[in-house]
């Protein structure tokens, strides 16, 4: 654009005239900075300060303030960032984790709402005179992120446990610093079979450990790759037959002989006659059960109904005498016994419990069996955290190295080699899964002593109890 005439003096001057400076209005620079200053310290920190610190300003601030700033949250104009995902609930109440304004969070109002969460110190540590001496929020400094809050870095256990020996002289825990190449081996919990009690296994004896659960079961029998006999013919088992996941699909469910077994070992004791089968439990119940069978027929008005007449059944012609009720219920009860001893102690109950005879001194009456009281345990290693959810894409044989298993005394727990087969520490590498500590253990110990914790599924009685959860 080429300016082809000057504009003339007057254009000039209208532009020079046309300025509005601020030294021309009521409003001086330094005023203006000071009133500026002022509604800044107003509201950025007189009133947030007013809200943390007084109960009542923060009442009037909700009711008698205008309507665009009653729903202004104060103390929110120093929020150093968001919240993690558990305390988003929290995001508008301050004062429930700052109780006290302007100190640091305190160890009570953690514990307020993780009244369960437990100490990293044992009860039995800490008799010993191990301590640890550290605020929550040492180690969960909120307003970092979502997941922020919960340590992942090795230094969080290694920082302790590394050397563990040089803080605590007297401890028998190992050093660990890295679960690739520096990690003890398992050490495993089982139920003590002559105690009943659950018992810590140290590492050195699991390699001839064994369990002496009551129950006799065979994997390599049940996992026969050519199948086993059942009423349906040959079937190939596998082991989500028995083991099914229960509703979180952590873990399983106990396998019970009604669900799980009953299938193939049948307690039928007159298939001709009746589907119906002993019950599955106590012998005085089995016995009691064929006891009113018998007596039933014995009495009754069946094809078979008789009485005993010279060692022979007959039906009777007339009304019974009581000499006949008696011989009747003798047969009732001759019966009940000898099938009875039969399912017991030589067809189905003795081919997965230790069955013996009762002494007459021994035992109430009508117990004239003693079944070995089933004793599984139902966690073999309580301080570690897995899920069986997140390791299905692997087969049950990948850690559980049962089909050669000819008896339920083996362990079949899978040793630190088996988990390094796709675990490494805290060090990603390629084609592994990196493992930190925190995978597997849980800084926070519960609460419950470990004999609770990891409580085995026994019996109480003499009576056989289902088993308990897959090792």
């Amino acid at each position: 654009i080429e300016l082809v005439q000057p504009f003339p003096d007057e254009m000039v001057d209208l532009k020079r005239r046309s300025k509005i400076l601020l030294s021309s209005t009521w409003l001086p620079k330094r005023a203006l900075a000071w009133a500026g200053f002022a509604a800044i310290a107003c509201f950025g920190l007189a009133f947030p300060l007013a809200y943390a610190t007084s109960p009542a300003f923060k009442q009037s601030s909700t009711q008698e303030f205008p309507q665009p700033l009653r729903n202004v949250v104060w103390d929110v104009a120093w929020d150093p960032g968001p919240l993690s995902l558990g305390h988003q609930s929290l995001s508008r109440r301050c004062d429930v984790c700052h109780q006290v304004p302007f100190e640091r969070v305190q160890d009570k109002a953690c514990v307020k709402c993780h009244v369960v969460t437990g100490d990293h110190v044992s009860a039995v540590s800490a008799k010993a005179g191990v301590s640890l001496v550290t605020r929550c929020a040492e180690c969960h400094r909120d307003h970092k992120g979502e997941n922020a809050i919960v340590r992942t870095d090795a230094q969080l256990c290694v920082g302790c446990h590394g050397d563990i020996g040089a803080l605590y002289p007297k401890t028998s825990l190992a050093a660990v610093s890295d679960f690739a190449d520096a990690h003890p081996r398992f050490a495993l919990t089982m139920v003590n079979a002559s105690t009943g009690e659950v018992e810590a296994v140290p590492p050195d004896a699991v390699v001839s450990l064994h369990e002496n659960s009551g129950l006799k079961f065979p994997h390599a029998t049940h996992l026969a790759p050519a199948g086993i006999r059942s009423p349906q013919g040959l079937r190939v088992l596998e082991c989500a037959q028995c083991h099914r996941p229960d509703e979180a699909g952590v873990r399983f469910q106990s396998v019970k002989m009604k669900d799980t077994c009953s299938e193939c070992h049948r307690l039928e004791f007159e298939p001709a006659l009746t589907t119906r089968q002993a019950p599955h439990g106590d012998p005085a119940a089995v016995l009691t059960s064929l006891r009113e069978f018998y007596s039933s027929i014995a009495l009754g008005e069946r094809p078979i109904d008789v009485t005993l007449v010279n060692d022979l059944l007959r039906r009777p012609v007339a009304s019974r005498s009581e000499v006949t009720q008696r011989n009747a219920f003798a047969w009732a009860e001759g019966k009940a016994q000898t099938v009875a001893a039969d399912l017991i102690e030589k067809r189905v109950c003795m081919q997965c419990h230790d069955v013996r005879r009762a002494s007459a001194s021994s035992t109430p009456a009508g117990s004239e069996w003693v079944i070995a009281p089933v004793k599984i345990t139902a966690r073999w290693m309580p301080g570690a955290v897995f899920d069986h959810r997140t390791h299905r894409i692997s087969t049950c044989q990948t850690c559980h190295d049962v089909k050669s298993s000819k008896t339920s005394a083996d362990i079949a727990m899978p040793t630190l080699a088996v988990c390094r087969s796709c675990h490494v520490g805290a060090v990603a590498v390629r084609g592994k899964v990196r493992s930190p500590c925190e995978m597997c253990h849980s800084f926070h110990q519960h609460q419950k002593p470990l004999d609770q914790r990891a409580a085995a599924f026994m019996g109480a009685t003499s009576q056989p109890q289902g088993a308990g959860e897959p090792r």
